[in-house]
């Protein structure tokens, strides 16, 4: 069984009653997940080392997938491909007005320049994939959002195994039909796969793994579960949804960093015990292109994003993240903002990174924007964390960012939970922020 999520981690007890429980959203079908498709999985051999990071937020969202009716996938679906580079006119980027596509700094969506505003969140139902994710209503969900906006996931590879260890795509394919469907045309920024390996087989994802580590197979968890190579199953993903208009970028791991973790360490406990080698920024920039440039071999349609945390990450800090940023596989680069209003509205580190999207003529997204908050003694109020998320809303547009994500839905509040956290419930006034601002 796969049990390892990292929203079962970060919420803790008191939250994961809440998160399973997110039934009450309005609209919830109440319908039962159809027979999975499923197909074996290629075994895969164990080697030492887990990850959950209880200190840095990933990227690594445990999918949700709730019940509904599942088209079979992955045949090509006849639907105009577009090439997501930077195109030399808005005219011929329109041609793309199906998919998401960029023109230097600003995305296009539509034939008009694009930017969004969005919520991250997970991906799919224990029901579906044996341990990992929550259930929540997609339809519901994408509907209350305001249109064209994000939502941002992950599609990592123990959420696509099921309890019988098949490879069962049924709660990805839920998710992404419910994305295309919606009324409000919601996009999608799927995340492959975690740093620290939480709901992907637990490996920590070293300077070794970046260094091509990613062709072998991993299984830190020490259970049974068969996995494949990061290589073979980024070929299975990104070819079944290729054809879908509703991603608008794939990120091929969520927040990486080339460190190495000390001796007798593994998962997440590799994030205080770890050293960064002198080419950690040359490694990456090596796996962006080599990696990079195999998925927009498979997908010509969809833009990439690096995915980076954006501070001092190891191969990231000082002009590492330059260099890695400068590979032609990335289209779009990241930003990950935990900081309060405490400084500036946007810190500084963020304004370095948008001045290395300007030079660079890529455009920049905020992918995780989270501020700890909660109507409780100690706690930031709801409201005030709102008016916090409008200003650092208002700051990123005038300052050029594209998207601005907030971290991250969790259906339905717990009402014996009182702590504080950077989660957001169906009740939370910050959802006025995104329909409004």
């Amino acid at each position: 069984m796969v049990s390892h999520t990292r929203w079962g981690l970060a919420l803790a007890l008191p939250l994961l009653g809440a998160v399973l429980g997110l039934a009450t959203l309005p609209g919830r079908s109440g319908a039962s997940n159809p027979a999975p498709n499923t197909a074996p999985v290629t075994a895969a051999s164990a080697v030492p080392q887990t990850t959950a990071n209880p200190a840095v937020h990933e990227a690594s969202l445990a999918p949700l997938a709730t019940a509904a009716a599942t088209a079979p996938r992955g045949a090509p679906s006849g639907r105009p491909r577009a090439s997501p580079a930077a195109t030399s006119s808005p005219a011929q980027a329109a041609v793309a007005s199906s998919f998401v596509t960029r023109v230097g700094p600003a995305l296009i969506l539509k034939g008009a320049p694009w930017t969004f505003v969005g919520v991250n969140g997970p991906s799919t139902d224990y029901a579906v994939n044996g341990g990992c994710g929550a259930a929540i209503d997609y339809a519901a969900l994408f509907a209350s959002l305001p249109p064209d906006s994000v939502y941002r996931t992950s599609f990592g590879q123990d959420l696509a195994i099921n309890e019988a260890h098949q490879r069962d795509w049924a709660g990805y394919d839920q998710i992404v039909n419910a994305a295309e469907r919606s009324p409000t045309h919601i996009k999608l920024i799927i995340s492959l796969s975690s740093q620290s390996g939480v709901c992907d087989g637990g490996h920590f994802k070293d300077a070794a793994w970046y260094a091509g580590g990613y062709r072998n197979a991993y299984s830190d968890y020490k259970d049974d579960v068969p996995r494949e190579p990061y290589w073979q199953y980024l070929e299975e993903v990104v070819t079944r949804y290729r054809d879908s208009p509703a991603i608008a970028m794939w990120e091929l791991v969520g927040e990486p960093e080339a460190s190495v973790c000390d001796p007798g360490y593994v998962g997440g406990d590799c994030y205080s015990h770890k050293t960064c080698p002198a080419n950690a920024s040359a490694i990456l920039r090596s796996f962006f292109d080599s990696v990079g440039s195999e998925v927009h071999r498979l997908d010509p349609n969809h833009l990439l994003s690096d995915g980076a945390l954006g501070g001092q990450q190891c191969g990231w800090a000082g002009s590492g993240g330059l260099e890695v940023e400068s590979s032609l596989a990335i289209d779009v680069l990241a930003y990950h903002d935990y900081y309060g209003l405490s400084g500036a509205p946007l810190p500084e580190e963020f304004a370095t990174r948008i001045r290395e999207a300007q030079l660079l003529d890529k455009p920049i997204v905020s992918e995780e924007v989270g501020i700890s908050a909660r109507n409780a003694i100690h706690c930031t109020s709801l409201s005030a964390r709102s008016q916090e998320i409008a200003t650092k809303l208002l700051a990123a547009r005038r300052a050029g960012v594209a998207g601005f994500v907030l971290w991250a839905y969790a259906g339905a509040a717990d009402p014996n939970y009182a702590g504080c956290d950077d989660y957001i419930f169906a009740d939370d006034p910050v959802w006025n922020v995104l329909r409004t601002v």
